[in-house]
């Protein structure tokens, strides 16, 4: 499918959801781009896609240096030997599973004078 047609039917769904008390603006669509070419990321970009995740932390670095105009989001796992080259470069990081990685990230955001939004992942059901 064309990019430029799944991104009609996503809005189309969207709108579709949209209740009285929602803004559609207010709805955002995280496209993930993991091993598209750059060619359909900047198809996306210029179709109006403003939020993009990678994840792996290589190829996130190379595209928000490439494609700086919108908000990228790392997906994968970060690992605490990759958290100074993050930070400042993410809008979000999704995949904080430890709070070892959270209080680095915080650390390292302190010292750049940011704050890095996160989502941590808490394991309710005691899995390992």
């Amino acid at each position: 499918m064309l990019i430029k047609n799944s991104f009609e039917k996503i809005n189309r769904e969207l709108s579709a959801l949209t209740r009285p008390s929602w803004v559609r603006s207010d709805l955002k669509v995280l496209a993930v781009s993991k091993k598209q070419p750059d060619e359909k990321v900047a198809e996306a970009i210029h179709l109006g896609q403003k939020n993009f995740g990678e994840n792996h932390v290589q190829n996130l670095l190379k595209r928000c240096e490439k494609f700086r105009s919108v908000n990228w989001h790392l997906i994968g796992p970060l690992q605490s030997n990759k958290v100074k080259t993050v930070i400042g470069h993410v809008h979000c990081i999704h995949s904080v599973d430890r709070i070892k990685i959270a209080r680095e990230i915080s650390e390292c955001a302190e010292k750049l004078g940011i704050v890095q939004k996160i989502l941590l992942q808490v394991n309710v059901a005691n899995e390992d």
